[in-house]
């Protein structure tokens, strides 16, 4: 299972988790917005970079 598909299936299951804190700003992301960047980034590298899946 790949990371992302850990952080996808962590995000469903508890979504409002908190999975990353940034320690220079005190900002805490919950696994659901750490997933949905995670997705923006991936869709954007694949329109930018004409990546494919995998």
């Amino acid at each position: 299972m790949a990371m992302f598909d850990l952080l996808a299936r962590r995000a469903r299951v508890t979504p409002h988790r908190p999975a990353l804190e940034d320690l220079d700003s005190g900002a805490v992301y919950t696994y659901e917005q750490f997933n949905e960047q995670a997705s923006r980034f991936a869709a954007a590298a694949l329109e930018h970079w004409q990546l494919s899946p995998g």
